[in-house]
């Protein structure tokens, strides 16, 4: 992985980043599992707009599971308190930190 992660439980979780991808998309929480394997995505889209993504990738089973779906701002919200949460139950506080800074941005940038 190119940007600093972290392990809790069967969950990979990415260091926030408040930058657009290539696609236009600012990913704000990105957290994998190892099994099964499948990603989520939670951030602003390229028109601005809050969106959660799934993708299963274990295998073609659930491949219609998969999706793209607009969400509001209190819902990205819920989904990074929760995440303020876990980090600060697992004792990570620079983790917990982070996406305080990112709740922070979004409040003052949505």
């Amino acid at each position: 992985m190119s940007r600093k992660s972290i392990i809790i439980g069967r969950w990979c979780y990415l260091m926030p980043d408040t930058e657009p991808n290539n696609e236009g998309r600012i990913v704000l929480i990105r957290q994998a599992s190892f099994g099964p394997l499948e990603v989520y995505d939670w951030g602003i889209d390229a028109e601005g707009l809050p969106y959660e993504e799934y993708e299963w990738c274990e295998n073609d089973w659930f491949k219609d599971d998969n999706y793209f779906r607009h969400i509001s701002k209190e819902e990205l919200e819920e989904q990074i308190k929760k995440l303020i949460g876990t980090f600060t139950e697992h004792g990570v506080p620079e983790w917990a930190d982070a996406y305080k800074n990112v709740l922070n941005w979004l409040n003052s940038n949505g």
